[in-house]
């Protein structure tokens, strides 16, 4: 019965903010309204201020609701600018648009200043339509019927008195929608017809509405702001849009239990690290409760499983954390219920071995890109499978990693690049090699082995004919003997193409024959060992084992040249940099 009871009270979770939300826009909109009767008699401008004040106070409550009980993560990189009067232009395809605008805004101290324009069509919105225009939002007609005249009057007379304005402008008038292809149709033969570029992933601006608030403002505005919103999913991989998530497909796009229970582990592990006083109440709790002196771990969105790590690292020391902040009567909403543990060590459970993988995969001393086929399949039959024994939403993590991973390398090319490397491993060989296609996998090696012996030949006979012109043997040499062997000699009646083919035939079937080798060895050295045996297989080794299995390489060399070449070294010469980043990223001495 209890279990029955938290599985309803985690599905009406999101009915909570609504009905508040919902529950007091009424005594808002009649404390407002009486608000602008007592300002009749007084200076508009004072109006504007205690209304900006009002308007803010509940948009926070939205904004509250929105970024605590969605999972919704902000995350800012470089300055924010300061409060400023701005024109705010953005693309629109989801009714969650504006949420995104306020969210700048709150962090910019001016969420009581937002003010829109607004589709006509909204002011006939029972009070919330009288309400924005009131608050100072602008309402526009279409084409022809664009009143160009009273956005003006509305306009200057707001900046006349000095309004702050933060003008939100939704450009195309429409949200866009894949779905809807007469609309986009027209809008890129609108766009073609006048010469502009036709735009693939937005409709084209109507630009009346943004050239009148940016004239019309131009000795008000501090700047203008050019957004373009994104969200995740609408794109496939074969470039199909589909269409943006609605305001309540954003609030339950993710499991809210995993939302709320890693976003207290944040809000956790940010209390921790912003006060050393409980950093050192940390120090002596760990102490009294003999665990491990470890220190917090903060996720970081650029550092791959730093969220596992923190969500270990909270489990470890549940018992010292709940131990201070139960201590503390304002911090005991931090503590984690005994739900938001379940949460978290079904997560842990499902993602720990991920870590492991992770690392050794992004490694680039050795040879990774073979790994991945034995890799996916491990996940798939055993490390990853549902287990009866774990948690439902262990294993709902389990399926939806093993769902992911299967659709990003479900693509044939990538498929054929796996079976090649994993071919040309020693370790490997056709073990995790789909039956179906390992014929075609032969075929391709017989291919890349005849194409090398083809490149030899060329460049055997142009070094071979070089050597001919530059060796002047003089006329009175003598005429080499011939040897006993030379009489036994005989020439194949074979074509040469025929004796190429059956020797790769020869050289691929005696590679299979031979034994694999452990999996910890290294492929590279049996190759080296090897190669006199198989020279044309050799050389594709060489080709396909140097590829590494993931990105961090690369990345990593880019992180050295991000240390190298900074403000202060800015004028560093490109050589010298090169030598700098070689130099950092050489691997430690073993002394």
């Amino acid at each position: 019965m209890l279990l029955s009871l938290v599985v309803h009270t985690y599905s009406l979770r999101y009915w909570l903010p609504a009905a508040v939300m919902l529950g007091t826009a009424p005594a808002y909109l009649l404390s407002w309204s009486v608000w602008r009767l007592l300002s009749t008699v007084l200076p508009t401008r004072l109006y504007h201020t205690v209304d900006d004040r009002v308007y803010s106070l509940y948009q926070s409550m939205v904004l509250f609701f929105f970024e605590n009980y969605t999972g919704v993560e902000v995350i800012i990189y470089g300055d924010i600018p300061k409060k400023e009067n701005v024109v705010y232009l953005s693309n629109h395809q989801s009714t969650a648009d504006w949420i995104i605008a306020d969210m700048l805004a709150i962090r910019q101290n001016a969420l009581g200043h937002v003010r829109y324009v607004l589709k006509d069509g909204l002011k006939w919105l029972p009070l919330y339509g009288w309400y924005f225009s009131q608050h100072g939002g602008v309402y526009v007609k279409r084409s022809a019927n664009f009143d160009e005249k009273a956005m003006k009057k509305k306009l200057s007379s707001q900046t006349k008195l000095g309004t702050p304005m933060y003008l939100v402008i939704f450009p195309e008038g429409t949200r866009y929608n894949p779905e809807l292809k007469k609309v986009i149709d027209d809008s890129q033969a609108f766009a073609a017809k006048e010469g502009l570029t036709v735009l693939k992933h937005i409709l084209t601006p109507r630009m009346k509405a943004s050239h009148v608030a940016i004239e019309t403002m131009k000795e008000h505005l501090d700047a203008v702001y050019d957004i373009t919103v994104a969200y995740e999913g609408t794109l496939t991989a074969d470039g199909q849009r589909h269409p943006a998530p609605t305001m309540p497909e954003n609030a339950v796009k993710d499991d809210s239990r995993i939302s709320r229970a890693s976003g207290l582990c944040k809000k956790l592990v940010g209390h921790f690290s912003h006060s050393w006083k409980k950093k050192v109440a940390l120090t002596e709790a760990q102490e009294e409760l003999q665990l491990p002196k470890h220190a917090l771990i903060t996720e970081c969105p650029t550092r791959w499983g730093s969220r596992q790590r923190m969500i270990e690292r909270v489990l470890e020391q549940q018992k010292a954390l709940s131990h201070i902040l139960l201590a503390d009567r304002k911090t005991r909403h931090l503590v984690p219920q005994w739900q938001d543990t379940d949460v978290l060590e079904s997560v842990s459970k499902a993602l720990r071995p991920l870590q492991e993988f992770t690392d050794a995969l992004s490694g680039e001393d050795y040879v990774s890109v073979s790994y991945l086929k034995p890799v996916l399949h491990l996940f798939s039959t055993k490390i990853l499978a549902v287990n009866d024994e774990d948690s439902d939403l262990t294993n709902t993590i389990k399926s939806k990693i093993v769902e992911y991973l299967n659709k990003n390398y479900d693509d044939e090319d990538t498929q054929e690049l796996l079976d090649m490397a994993s071919f040309l491993d020693p370790r490997f060989k056709t073990n995790y090699i789909a039956v179906d296609k390992l014929p075609n996998i032969r075929a391709k090696v017989m291919s890349d082995m005849k194409e090398v012996s083809q490149k030899d030949a060329v460049n055997s006979e142009t070094t071979t004919g070089r050597e001919n012109v530059d060796t002047d043997l003089p006329s009175s040499a003598k005429k080499t003997k011939k040897s006993l062997g030379s009489f036994f000699k005989t020439v194949s009646a074979m074509p040469a193409s025929l004796q190429l083919e059956e020797a790769i035939a020869s050289e691929m079937n005696s590679y299979l024959l031979t034994p694999s080798i452990d999996s910890a060895e290294d492929p590279l050295q049996w190759w080296k060992l090897h190669q006199i045996n198989f020279p044309r297989l050799s050389k594709l080794a060489q080709k396909y084992l140097c590829i590494p299995a993931t990105s961090s390489p690369s990345e990593r060399v880019f992180s050295t040249g991000g240390n190298v070449v900074t403000c202060q070294r800015s004028c560093l010469k490109p050589e010298m940099v090169d030598m700098l980043a070689c130099f950092l990223s050489r691997k430690p001495l073993n002394i």
